[in-house]
């Protein structure tokens, strides 16, 4: 039986976790050329998180299956211009599951920790970023309510 347990993720866990993060950005990168891996991408992704991890306007979780950690979700509290309603919002900026093996609920369960977190931080409204190529992320935000709001463009400089 598949058990899931999600809980706020500690700097122990930065190892695995940057493999999870790195296959996610291989995938990416691959799918859309605009997007490149630095030589030492996975060393500066850990070394992000574990500024996130001490930032209270973060929140990191963890879902392990069995065990095992299989998964993670970063949560950003953020402002929104001075005078608008809400505030606040919080922002999914980042999320990944093992792609090796299939972890029924992970994702789900992570979002449900994110929520938990978000809202003891007064925050009621959640954002996340979705690549326009990635049907499945989309509608697996979808299936939990989200909807269209704004609409990212690229540019060069």
């Amino acid at each position: 039986m598949n058990q899931l347990l999600t809980r706020l993720a500690t700097p122990d866990d930065l190892s695995v976790l940057s493999g999870v993060w790195y296959d996610k950005a291989v995938l990416l990168a691959q799918q859309d050329q605009r997007i490149q891996l630095a030589p030492d991408a996975r060393t500066a992704w850990e070394h992000a998180l574990a500024r996130w991890l001490v930032d209270p306007h973060y929140g990191i979780f963890v879902v392990e299956s069995n065990q095992a950690l299989c998964g993670y979700l970063v949560g950003q509290i953020q402002w929104v211009l001075p005078g608008m309603s809400p505030a606040q919002l919080g922002v999914i900026i980042d999320m990944a599951v093992d792609l090796h093996d299939y972890h029924p609920g992970a994702a789900r369960a992570l979002v449900d920790a994110a929520r938990t977190w978000f809202n003891a931080q007064s925050v009621e409204h959640i954002v996340v970023q979705v690549h326009r190529q990635s049907a499945v992320e989309q509608a697996f935000w979808r299936s939990l309510g989200a909807a269209p709001w704004m609409e990212w463009l690229w540019i060069r400089s």
